[in-house]
């Protein structure tokens, strides 16, 4: 064997004694937080356009697109940097992703300031409103970033060999799957309430 074999072995030994559900319970954690990320994101292409209107004038299907795309820019932005924060010494994966939960939280905050502080009639006479849902994206499309490009670390750091492989992809694909689920929950939410427009200010809401 190998000097380099023996380290990884010594280093596969070592991860083996990681309580099991401690390695699990971070996975689930981690998801979780990559699936709320994509399902917030997402939220704008879960219900019709003329709701989202009739909650905010501004939200008209032009700026509905320019929700969407701010995302993948942002991604592109700041993806590097991402990168380097979750590796380096300076801030580190755990820290990294203590981060991206505190945008998530701004982020849906920000979003459901209109549904607080603004009565239904406020909303539709003040178009200008629109800013908070425009800051809340750009914030959740800046947490996107630090959990996309964390899976194969957080992997390597907790899982054995072994075990990487999946626990790469529950991580990479969790995303994905907070998307899909947005699809189900945001018609739900909207469709259950007793005027629509409220339905998308309970949808903001539930999501904080």
């Amino acid at each position: 064997m190998t000097p380099e074999n023996q380290h990884d072995h010594h280093h596969d030994h070592h991860q083996l004694g990681t309580p099991e559900l401690s390695r699990f319970w971070i996975l689930f954690i981690f998801s979780l937080a990559s699936g709320l990320q994509g399902l917030q994101w997402i939220t704008f292409s879960s219900f019709p356009t003329n709701l989202a209107e009739k909650y905010l004038p501004s939200l008209n299907e032009q700026t509905l697109q320019t929700l969407l795309q701010e995302g993948p820019i942002m991604y592109l932005i700041l993806c590097a940097p991402a990168a380097w924060l979750v590796s380096s010494s300076t801030l580190g994966l755990r820290q990294s992703v203590l981060l991206s939960v505190w945008l998530g939280v701004i982020a849906t905050f920000l979003r459901a300031c209109p549904s607080w502080l603004y009565t239904e009639e406020e909303r539709q006479s003040n178009p200008s409103l629109g800013w908070y849902i425009h800051a809340g994206q750009i914030v959740n499309a800046g947490m996107a970033p630090l959990t996309q490009v964390a899976p194969s670390l957080l992997a390597q750091v907790w899982f054995p060999v072994r075990e990487r492989g999946s626990a790469t992809g529950i991580a990479r694909i969790s995303n994905a799957m907070g998307r899909g689920v947005a699809y189900f929950l945001g018609p739900w939410v909207v469709q259950t309430s007793g005027k629509k427009s409220s339905g998308v200010s309970n949808l903001f809401i539930f999501d904080l």
